[in-house]
């Protein structure tokens, strides 16, 4: 799904990653393009607006506020620049600038009102791989949702994928960011332990691994994302879009031959 034009279908690559759900119930499908994509085709977002604005029901999920604020607001963090996760409802929610950060929604049907509901998160995987107080403050918060939204959920409706991340040529990052020689972040790693990561919580707690809906940013850059609740729809902007960067694969088609695919992609 490396375009926008190319990824209004389903993502279906793979039978083995829907054979958690029943025949009706519809997996989480994304729409992955430029800004200049999203603006040839403004039919797709014009019901959300630019960042979800159009929308009465929406949530942002804003990994940039202070702890408190998000805390009064049900949004589950670590502390500042931590990680952001939305309450499970049924809201459209959205979240802006993952960088190195990557995201994960969850959806399922809830049994008492038959509507979609989820949750929407965004992380920062410089702060929760390493071991300590984060980490675990973190695996305590998405196991707490994971079990909640399994109990909450018509049995074979609940569907989860992975986005976000960048796979970068980390030393060239480094060489011409200031901020990153104070902090060497090894993206290459650091985008591989964190899939396996959050694949395995998922794993876990609801019996199948995610979609890693989009693989990770080959550039410097931001994505913006869009989750459109009530179709199960992701929209996810990126500043440049690549051929092999943007597939879907789940973690165990994580391979050397796939990752030197992305290497080939450094600008």
């Amino acid at each position: 799904m490396a375009t926008i034009n190319a990824s209004q279908k389903q993502i279906l690559a793979k039978k083995k990653t829907l054979e958690h759900l029943e025949n009706d119930a519809l997996p989480i499908m994304a729409c992955i393009g430029t800004r200049e994509d999203f603006e040839k085709e403004p039919g797709l977002t014009s019901s959300l607006g630019c960042w979800g604005e159009n929308r009465t029901k929406t949530i942002y999920v804003d990994y940039w506020e202070y702890p408190q604020a998000n805390f009064l607001k049900g949004i589950k963090n670590a502390g500042e620049k931590t990680y952001a996760i939305s309450e499970i409802n049924d809201f459209d929610k959205f979240s802006l600038r993952y960088k190195s950060c990557m995201g994960i929604v969850v959806a399922g049907k809830e049994k008492m009102t038959e509507k979609n509901i989820s949750f929407f998160s965004h992380l920062d995987s410089t702060k929760i791989l390493p071991e300590g107080k984060i980490r675990n403050h973190f695996l305590v918060d998405i196991n707490v949702l994971l079990k909640e939204i399994q109990e909450r959920s018509v049995y074979g409706t609940i569907d989860a994928v992975i986005f976000g991340g960048n796979y970068l040529d980390s030393d060239n990052v480094e060489k011409n960011d200031l901020m990153m020689l104070m902090d060497k972040v090894e993206f290459e790693k650091n985008y591989r332990d964190f899939v396996y990561l959050l694949s395995d919580q998922i794993f876990e707690s609801l019996g199948f691994r995610p979609t890693i809906i989009a693989g990770p940013k080959t550039i410097t850059g931001c994505d913006d994302v869009i989750y459109d609740n009530d179709h199960r729809r992701l929209y996810v902007r990126r500043p440049k879009i690549g051929e092999t960067s943007s597939e879907s694969f789940i973690s165990q088609d994580l391979c050397e031959e796939m990752e030197e695919k992305w290497r080939k992609e450094w600008e």
